[in-house]
């Protein structure tokens, strides 16, 4: 058999199934049948057990999508986390990955050849949902959104057809690759994406503020996005540090470089004695090292709640509601993470539309399901006292808290032409994207 198929009932399907989510926060939805192909074969016998059985699919690539849209109740999820190839190409310039890679196999398999790909933030995330969704990685400014390097994508379509699509074959599915996300109408087996000239050095300077120096650290930290070069990536995380401790602002500008001389010239600007820091420090390592930083914010076995929002609304004001949000964190491990000039639409055609001048994302961290509701609330507080909210990207969105739901991902248009590619390759629904319990989870 070319896909392990485990029922509920079976033994190890509860492990099987705890496993399917990363977030500690479990999803309440339960499969009847969790398959496990190992290659294209099995995806297809899968597909066809679904079919004969009329159950619903979900997709799952490295499990880190907070809600568990792979789960369907009474479905099957298709788990692809064997789906771990990669093989770079003779002259380096494209790799064929598998969806169950995640972002630091893939970084590190790159370093060894001396090539680079705007990898995700997140070292454990899978690259499947990551490059379907669009891809916000490293050095975007630079290498552009992941989704935009990805030249073609074998997939299995929900009837069973295992397809090539590229610019040229079925463009319209190649069209849905970057963006769709979850609403992807078939299962990627392998993505063959172009890879990028490695930057020779990785230096970054992160500076922490008080919450009294918001308007200044707006003003500063925008004027400084607008003017640095397209390899300079600055973030700006609003935290705590402890119970009753007073909400910070924390900048980190990471300069991808040839040389120690060109991040000297990058990040120089950012120093401006303008605004005095609190404190200050500078580091020079290794994409790795900055997985490192993203593992700490994000500690394995704690419970998740998030979404994101782009929106047009001046950065100062953004900025200070989003403080006042921070303050009013039910957990000291959440944050709420912000910034300017996010990477816009593609440049090539996809069904990726975020595009605005800011964005926001509250992150809720917290130990135990007592907190659940409290987390829940502020999340949900948070989004709302965002105005002139645009849209949303795919891969951390909770459709439950926008007028539009999920559709308010995708411009009108795309919006549209994504319906009628779903329409074309899954005409049954069988990779319906489902959202029951979700309200429940979210206090509704």
């Amino acid at each position: 058999m070319a896909s392990e198929l485990v029922a509920r009932g079976d033994t190890g399907f509860e492990d099987l199934l705890s496993g399917l989510v990363w977030n500690g926060r479990k999803p309440t939805e339960v499969p009847k049948v969790i398959a496990r192909p190992v290659d294209v074969a099995g995806v297809v016998e899968a597909l066809a057990v679904a079919r004969r059985d009329g159950l619903r699919v979900g997709v799952r690539s490295g499990g880190h999508n907070w809600l568990g849209v792979c789960l369907r109740p009474d479905g099957m999820v298709i788990d692809l986390s064997a789906f771990r190839q990669i093989e770079i190409a003779p002259d380096l310039s494209t790799a064929r990955v598998g969806p169950g890679v995640t972002n630091d196999v893939l970084d590190a398999a790159l370093e060894r050849v001396g090539r680079a790909f705007p990898v995700g933030h997140c070292p454990s995330v899978g690259v499947g949902g990551y490059l379907l969704s669009g891809g916000f990685g490293w050095n975007s400014g630079e290498w552009g959104l992941a989704g935009e390097r990805v030249r073609r994508v074998e997939v299995v379509t929900a009837a069973g057809e295992v397809l090539i699509a590229d610019q040229d074959e079925h463009p319209d599915l190649f069209w849905a690759a970057c963006g769709a996300g979850m609403l992807f109408p078939a299962v990627v087996t392998w993505f063959e994406i172009e890879l990028a000239a490695r930057p020779r050095h990785v230096e970054w300077a992160t500076a922490v503020f008080g919450r009294e120096q918001s308007r200044a650290v707006a003003d500063w930290f925008a004027t400084r996005q607008e003017q640095a070069p397209a390899n300079v990536e600055a973030a700006l995380r609003l935290c705590r540090e402890g119970p009753g401790e007073p909400t910070l602002l924390e900048v980190t500008v990471v300069s991808f470089a040839a040389d120690r001389e060109q991040a000297d010239r990058d990040l120089k600007p950012w120093s401006d004695a303008h605004v005095q820091p609190l404190s200050a420090t500078r580091r020079v390592g290794a994409i790795s090292d900055l997985f490192a930083i993203e593992d700490l914010l994000h500690p394995i076995g704690a419970r998740y709640a998030t979404d994101n929002v782009q929106s047009g609304e001046p950065f100062r004001s953004l900025l200070e509601r989003l403080v006042t949000a921070m303050d009013r964190a039910p957990s000291d491990l959440s944050f709420i993470g912000t910034g300017v000039n996010p990477a816009g639409s593609p440049g090539a055609d996809g069904a990726f539309s975020v595009a605005s001048s800011a964005f926001a994302y509250p992150v809720a961290i917290w130990p135990d399901e007592s907190g659940d509701a409290a987390n829940d609330e502020w999340v949900r507080e948070t989004m709302h006292d965002v105005p002139l909210a645009q849209t949303s990207y795919i891969a951390e969105t909770t459709p439950e808290l926008h007028p539009g739901g999920v559709r308010d991902c995708f411009s009108a248009e795309s919006w549209e032409r994504l319906t009628e590619v779903r329409r074309k390759y899954d005409p049954d629904g069988l990779l319906e994207v489902g959202y029951a319990g979700i309200a429940d989870r979210l206090g509704e």
